[in-house]
């Protein structure tokens, strides 16, 4: 595979990333993944608002607008004969190189890293459990999708090694927020419910998207503080992003949830969700 990088496209083991990025020193940077089907890209616009909008806030600048970004991702589909496939694209910017030390220099020129690789669909229900790893929903970090990871992969491993696939993770007032890779949905006597931001959650894409197919199909949605001893009342749960798109669980921890074919509310989800990202496809 080939990889967009600075301007440039190279082959993966030709990228050198420099031992003074602060991407790679401190976690300066961010990133944003992406689905494209048949070289459409899902949802472009709001990923790229949303690179925007932490770019701002961290004081990042991007080297690309909307358009050349697009541009950028679409050649590497091409270059890497992706056009006909189900393919995801990590786009990652760090603030780039800098003398040693965290102060952050005059001049920021940023590093851009594209990789893509073909989609394989994950069809499976998987188990989930509350895991120990706290969020602290009062960081102003967490409404970016920051290179800095460790909670979610802490998390994951607690969860993989507790016999589960995927870790829920609290934050510091023992509300639930979301998984390791993905937000984090309920359905309760007909009601969809969702943790809100303000608990420490990432505004994800598909997250977004599927408050909006709620309110259009009439299903009730709320955002909502959950507490781990609510989850024995719910019928369904689900996971929602970029990837993904939306994936019934199995289990939270020992409470069965209705999934797959079962799930009624999450099915209707799922079917205007394809109706979406259909029509993308066929542009």
């Amino acid at each position: 595979m080939k990889a967009f990088y600075n301007g440039k496209v190279l082959s993966e083991q030709d990228i050198h990333i420099s031992i003074f990025d602060r991407g790679w020193l401190y976690g300066d940077g961010f990133f944003t993944t992406l689905k494209a089907i048949n070289s459409n890209l899902m949802h472009f616009e709001k990923h790229f608002n949303r690179l925007k909008m932490t770019a701002e806030a961290l004081g990042i600048p991007l080297a690309y607008n909307e358009n050349e970004l697009r541009d950028h991702c679409k050649g590497l589909l091409v270059t890497n004969n992706l056009l006909q496939s189900t393919a995801l694209l990590k786009i990652t910017i760090s603030r780039g190189v800098s003398p040693r030390g965290i102060s952050i220099p005059a001049t920021v020129i940023p590093t851009c890293l594209i990789t893509t690789a073909e989609y394989h669909e994950s069809i499976n229900s998987p188990r989930a459990c509350i895991t120990s790893t706290q969020r602290n929903e009062r960081s102003p970090l967490m409404q970016y999708k920051t290179l800095n990871y460790l909670e979610p992969i802490l998390a994951r491993k607690e969860a993989q090694s507790l016999g589960s696939d995927e870790g829920i993770l609290l934050n510091s007032k023992g509300l639930l927020t979301e998984a390791t890779v993905a937000n984090l949905f309920f359905v309760n006597n007909g009601s969809v419910l969702t943790p809100p931001i303000k608990d420490g959650v990432l505004p994800g894409i598909l997250r977004g998207i599927i408050i909006e197919i709620c309110q259009e199909l009439g299903i009730d949605i709320q955002e909502t503080s959950i507490r781990p001893e609510h989850i024995k009342n719910m019928d369904e749960a689900f996971l929602t992003n970029s990837l993904i798109e939306i994936q019934s669980l199995s289990y939270i921890d020992n409470h069965k949830l209705l999934h797959n074919e079962d799930a009624i509310i999450t099915g209707k989800i799922k079917l205007a969700y394809k109706k979406i990202r259909d029509e993308i496809a066929q542009q």
